[in-house]
């Protein structure tokens, strides 16, 4: 088993399993994998289960507020209301492939 002290923020409302909606993903537990990522040039964990593909491309990034999800998890070492802290600092000490 892993333990994390870090904190997780996703974007409010409801949530999907189709790719491109900016939204929320279910509850459940999820598969990792590494993911080479286009957009942010370098490895970041994708998340999926039998209910939500890969497809969905749920990714762990770094991000302060929810405006930065892009329906994906943002992750941090601080949170306050509405947002996580020292987010890339997260992202490397945790993530990094």
């Amino acid at each position: 088993m892993v333990w994390f002290l870090d904190f997780f923020l996703e974007e409010k409302g409801s949530f999907t399993i189709k790719s491109g909606q900016d939204r929320r993903i279910p509850a459940g537990v999820y598969s990792m994998k590494w993911h080479n990522s286009p957009r942010f040039g370098r490895k970041l964990p994708l998340l999926y289960n039998d209910q939500v593909p890969e497809s969905r491309y749920i990714l762990i990034h770094s991000g302060n507020h929810a405006g930065h999800t892009d329906g994906c998890l943002l992750t941090g070492f601080t949170r306050s209301d509405n947002q996580v802290g020292n987010s890339r600092e997260n992202l490397i000490y945790y993530w990094s492939s």
